[in-house]
């Protein structure tokens, strides 16, 4: 049987769920505004308007980044399956980049491989001061739902 202060408890939980959620829910909104126009008003340098210029670039250097992060590269067939493009697409970038310094290639056998050059990271270790400005927001809303979750399982 339940208590009425059950009943209470349950419908102040329903109302704080809503309330986070909802939250959650426009501050992911209005961080993902931020990072489109970020991309299109970081165009500072020749390597930000080439890598914020189409969503496959950006996806693609955000790849580089994490393979030289990992100690490793990408063959081609790994980042067209990572991006879901195609191998004309994906060796044009790998050349064009190669070219501007911003990709280690290395080719073993008749595969090539490739990952991040130090230029590409440091960029993105600029990146990530902008991406806390942006991000900071969306971030408390979620530990506000962890915090909820945390509450709600305790009574």
């Amino acid at each position: 049987m339940l208590k009425n202060s059950d009943v209470n408890n349950n419908f102040i939980l329903d109302d704080l769920d809503s309330f986070i959620n909802n939250r959650i829910l426009q501050s992911l909104c209005e961080y993902e505004l931020k990072i489109y126009q970020g991309r299109l008003d970081r165009m500072n340098t020749r390597e930000q308007r080439y890598f914020n210029s189409t969503p496959i670039r950006n996806a693609f250097a955000s790849l580089m980044v994490v393979a030289a992060c990992n100690n490793k590269f990408y063959t081609i067939t790994e980042i067209v399956n990572n991006l879901r493009s195609n191998r004309q697409s994906i060796s044009t970038m790998v050349d064009e980049c190669k070219k501007e310094g911003w990709v280690n290639v290395s080719k073993i056998g008749n595969k090539l491989q490739c990952n991040a050059s130090q230029m590409l990271v440091k960029s993105f270790k600029d990146y990530i001061h902008f991406s806390m400005r942006i991000s900071k927001e969306y971030y408390q809303n979620l530990e506000m739902l962890k915090s909820k979750n945390s509450i709600s399982a305790q009574l």
